[in-house]
């Protein structure tokens, strides 16, 4: 992907293992080269290795926000909140290499859905939810920051 105008960007849905998805930006439409989920130290070796080589580097990348919330602080007395820790490895190699960092909220999520249509109508199946979460988060990307155009998406790229 030589193209200048092309736009690489990764996209992180943490939790018990964390989802990505990759993909990139051209002429208004966004393809998507994989996706899949890992183990948070796979996730963060792998990461860590892309970001530092300026040829593998994206140009953007999105993650899911995490927030404690009375309605889920009894359940994680006594973590080590390793969903906080899995972004802090996210925002910091974005941050360590200068790259475009989006954070978004995990109610963006049925929001695409709504304007794609319907999760099945772009999502294909996947083995595990955060992978097809990741993917929900790209495509929001993708839509509303990435200048692609809802009239010329092809579904389940």
């Amino acid at each position: 992907m030589p193209d200048s105008n092309v736009v690489k960007v990764i996209a992180f849905d943490p939790g018990d293992n964390t989802g990505w998805a990759t993909g990139y930006v051209l002429d208004a439409q966004l393809h998507v080269i994989d996706y899949g989920w890992d183990t948070w130290k796979e996730i963060s070796a792998r990461y860590s290795k892309t970001m530092r080589d300026p040829e593998k580097r994206m140009d953007v990348v999105v993650y899911e926000s995490f927030y404690l919330r009375k309605k889920n602080a009894l359940q994680l007395v006594g973590s080590s909140f390793p969903v906080c820790q899995m972004v802090g490895v996210i925002k910091n190699e974005a941050w360590m290499t200068g790259t475009e960092l989006v954070e978004q909220h995990p109610s963006d999520k049925p929001t695409i859905d709504t304007m794609m249509g319907g999760a099945n109508t772009y999502l294909p199946k996947a083995e595990k939810e955060h992978s097809r979460d990741a993917l929900r988060h790209l495509w929001f990307w993708a839509v509303t920051q990435g200048g692609v155009d809802l009239a010329q998406i092809g579904r389940k790229d």
